[in-house]
C-alpha cells in the first residue's frame, strides 16, 4: 500500500508546474494567528488551520487526534476515545495535555484529557497545534510527551452568530450556537454551545455492549488587548461499555462528568512581555456499574474482585494554578522566565460495593502542591543559527502515603537553516511524568509508593522546500525509566527496567495550487516491549477548494500487528466529503468516514475464563458513518 503512496506522488510532482510562490501561501493559509502562536522552539510541530479545519470537513478533535502520527487512538474499556503511544494500549494516558488557549485541561485525576474533551466540537476552533516533545517549560506546572494547543474563535474576528446541526446514518446528532459581539473599551466576547448526542454499540457474547453518550460544551471568552477571560464547561454522561467486569460485558454502567473551569490572563507593561494567569478546575464524578460475574477493582479486591457485584462512586477534584512569567530580549538573547504554583485536592465523597458497603478512599493520598520554576534561552549565534537551553526545577508537596520529590528538567537544542529552503532543528530533553490520584488510588498494594516517570526524548527533523514540494523527516528516539505500566491483576507498578521506543516520520505536502493540496504522512517505529497496539502508519489526504464548491479524500492506515497469538488487522479508514455553499450564510456537507469498515480495533478480555490468561475479543474502534450538517451565519 506503501509504495502506491508513493508513486501517486511522484506522478503528481513531476506532471504540474513549480514555483516557490505556491509553497509560500501555504504557510500564509496557516493564518496570521497561529503563526503568531506557533512556537518552533517547542519541538516537531504539526499545524492545522482555519482553511484545512473546514475543507477537511474536521467535525470533532477526535477526528483529527486518531491521524496524528507515533499515535493510536483506541476505545477504553469505558467506551470513550483514548490516545496511546505507538505500540502500547492504555485506558488513561498522562503523557498527554490539552490546551484550551492558554489553560491547560487535562483531568486531574487521572492525567488524562480525553474522556471530557475528545470530542471537543471544531465549529469552536480557531486553529490547533500539536507538539512532539517536552513545552512544559513554558507551558505552566504542566510535563508530557505530547501538546495539543487549540486556539478558540475570538469575538475579535467572528463578530455574529453561527448555527450547525449534524446527523448521521448512527442516531447520532448534534447541535452547535454561537454568537461574538464587541464591547466597549476595546472588550469583545465571544460565546459558544454545543450539544451531542451518540450512539455506539457492539454486539459481543450473545449481548449488547453499549457506550451511547450525551455530551454538553459551553465556552465563553471576554477579551481585551491586555485581559483575557476564558470560561469552559463540559458535562458528559455515556454508559460504561465493558467497564470493569470481569465477563468484558458489564450489565449496566454509567459515567457522570462534569467539567468547569475559569481562566484569567493579564499582560502587563507596554510589550505584553509580563504575563500573570490564574485559573481554577472543578471536576464532578460519578460512577456506578453492575455486573453478575463480578467486578475487578484493584487495590479494594485483587484477585477476589468476583464476589463485588456493584460499585458506586462520587468524587470531586478541585485545582487551582497561578504562574507569572516574563520575556527579555537581550542583544542575541531571548529571555524567558516563569514562576508557576499548582494544588490539587480530590475528595471522596463516597464510594460503596454492592449498594451497601462504604470503602471510601481507596489512598491516603487526596493532595498535591507543585511549584515551579523556568528557564529558557534562545541565543542566536547567526542569522541562520539559534541555540536553545531550558531548565526548569519542581517541587511536589504530597500528603497521605505518598512522599515529596524533587524534580530538575533540562532541555538543549538547536535550529539551523543552512539555505533558504532547508531546514534543520534537534533537541535532547530530560523530564518526568508524575503519579497521577488515579496511579496511585490502583496501585500495587504492597508498593503503593510510584516514582515520576523520567523520561530522554531525543529528536532530529529535516525539512526541504522544492518549488512546490515540502519534505520533512524526522527521528526520535525515547527512552522512558520508571514507566508506570498497569500490570493485571495487582496494579499499577515501576517498570524495572528502561523502556525504549524510537521510529521516523516522513512527510510530504504538494501544493497543485493556492486551493488544492496533497498531503502524505508516514511514520515507522519500534520498541523493547511486547507491543500491545500498532507501530507503523500514517495518512494520504487531498483538499480541493472551488470557492461555494469544495470537497475532500482521506485514508488513514494503520499497520497490524500480532499480540498472544491474535491478529490485529491492517486499518484503512477512508474519508470522503464535500460542502456546497448555497450564499455566504449558508452550507451544506456531506461526509462519509470508515467507509471501508476497517477502523482499528481494540481488545476485551474474558476473565471469566482465565484470570492470567483470558479469553480476547476484538472489537472496532468506529463504525461506518454517513453525517450530514447545515451551517448558518447570521
Amino acid at each position: 500500500m506503501v509504495k502506491y503512496f508513493f508513486l501517486i506522488l511522484l506522478f503528481f510532482n513531476i506532471t504540474f508546474a513549480s514555483t516557490l510562490e505556491s509553497l509560500l501561501k501555504e504557510y500564509e493559509d496557516t493564518s496570521k494567528e497561529s503563526l503568531e502562536t506557533l512556537n518552533e522552539k517547542m519541538g516537531y510541530a504539526i499545524v492545522y488551520s482555519q482553511k484545512e479545519l473546514k475543507l477537511m470537513q474536521y467535525n470533532r478533535l477526535s477526528d483529527i487526534l486518531k491521524e496524528l502520527p507515533i499515535l493510536t487512538l483506541n476505545r477504553s474499556k469505558h467506551g470513550a476515545n483514548n490516545l496511546s503511544l505507538v505500540g502500547s494500549k492504555a485506558e488513561t494516558s498522562g503523557y498527554f495535555r490539552l490546551f484550551i488557549n492558554d489553560h491547560e485541561v487535562s483531568s486531574t485525576y487521572t492525567q488524562s484529557p480525553f474522556l471530557n474533551w475528545y470530542d471537543l466540537p471544531i465549529s469552536l476552533v480557531d486553529h490547533i497545534e500539536v507538539y512532539y516533545g517536552e513545552g512544559s517549560f513554558t507551558l505552566g506546572n504542566e510535563t508530557g510527551m505530547k501538546f495539543i494547543r487549540v486556539y478558540t474563535k475570538k469575538g475579535t474576528k467572528q463578530n455574529g452568530g453561527n448555527l450547525k446541526t449534524t446527523f448521521t446514518n448512527r442516531n447520532s446528532n448534534s447541535q452547535e450556537m454561537s454568537y461574538s459581539d464587541f464591547l466597549e473599551n476595546d472588550w469583545s466576547y465571544f460565546a459558544y454551545f454545543a450539544n451531542q448526542k451518540d450512539s455506539f454499540e457492539r454486539y459481543n457474547k450473545n449481548d449488547d455492549l453499549d457506550a451511547n453518550s450525551k455530551r454538553q460544551y459551553f465556552f465563553m471568552d471576554f477579551s481585551n488587548s491586555t485581559d483575557k477571560i476564558n470560561i469552559g464547561y463540559n458535562s458528559t454522561k455515556q454508559d460504561s461499555y465493558q467497564g470493569l467486569s470481569f465477563d468484558s460485558n458489564s450489565d449496566d454502567g454509567k459515567i457522570n462528568s462534569e467539567n468547569f473551569y475559569i481562566n484569567y490572563s493579564k499582560f502587563f507593561l507596554k510589550d505584553k512581555s509580563l504575563k500573570l494567569q490564574l485559573s481554577t478546575d472543578i471536576i464532578n464524578s460519578k460512577y456506578e456499574e453492575s455486573n453478575s460475574d463480578g467486578l475487578a477493582i484493584v487495590g479494594v479486591t485483587g484477585y477476589l474482585g468476583r464476589f463485588i457485584k456493584s460499585y458506586n462512586e462520587n468524587t470531586q477534584l478541585i485545582e487551582k494554578s497561578a504562574s507569572l512569567s516574563k520575556n527579555f530580549n537581550y542583544k542575541n538573547n531571548n529571555l524567558f522566565t516563569a514562576i508557576n504554583v499548582k494544588n490539587s485536592r480530590y475528595k471522596v465523597k463516597n464510594r460503596t460495593i454492592n449498594n451497601a458497603t462504604e470503602i471510601g478512599a481507596l489512598s491516603s493520598f487526596d493532595e498535591e502542591t507543585s511549584y515551579s520554576i523556568a528557564f529558557q534561552d534562545d541565543y542566536k549565534i547567526l542569522d541562520n543559527l539559534v541555540l536553545v537551553g531550558n531548565f526548569k526545577f519542581e517541587k511536589y508537596l504530597r500528603n497521605g502515603n505518598m512522599d515529596d520529590s524533587n524534580e530538575k528538567l533540562y532541555r538543549i537544542g538547536a535550529i539551523y537553516l543552512p539555505t533558504k529552503d532547508l531546514g534543520f532543528k534537534t533537541f535532547y530533553t530530560i523530564s518526568h511524568v508524575p503519579p497521577s490520584f488515579y496511579d496511585v488510588d490502583y496501585a500495587y498494594r504492597s508498593n503503593p509508593k510510584l516514582a515520576s516517570q523520567e523520561y530522554k526524548y531525543f529528536t532530529v527533523e529535516g525539512t526541504y522546500t522544492l518549488n512546490k514540494s515540502k519534505f520533512a523527516l524526522d527521528y526520535f528516539n525515547v527512552h522512558i525509566d520508571d514507566y508506570i505500566y498497569y500490570a493485571d491483576p495487582i496494579g499499577f507498578i515501576n517498570v524495572d527496567h528502561t523502556i525504549k521506543i524510537n521510529g521516523f516520520i516522513f512527510e510530504y505536502i504538494y501544493n497543485l495550487d493556492r486551493n488544492s493540496k496533497i498531503q502524505f504522512n508516514y511514520f515507522v517505529s519500534q520498541l523493547t516491549e511486547i507491543k500491545n497496539n500498532y507501530t507503523d502508519g500514517g495518512y494520504l489526504k487531498y483538499m480541493q477548494d472551488l470557492g461555494n464548491f469544495s470537497y475532500f479524500a482521506s485514508v488513514i492506515y494503520r499497520k497490524g500487528f500480532e499480540y498472544t497469538n491474535v491478529d490485529f488487522r491492517d486499518s484503512y479508514e477512508l474519508s470522503l466529503g464535500a460542502s456546497y455553499t448555497i450564499n455566504k450564510n449558508l452550507t451544506f456537507s456531506v461526509k462519509g468516514t470508515n467507509l471501508l469498515n476497517k477502523s482499528t480495533q481494540s481488545a476485551l478480555r474474558d476473565y471469566t475464563t482465565s484470570y492470567t490468561n483470558p479469553k480476547i475479543y476484538l472489537i472496532d474502534d468506529n463504525d461506518r458513518t454517513i453525517s450530514f450538517s447545515m451551517e448558518w451565519k447570521f
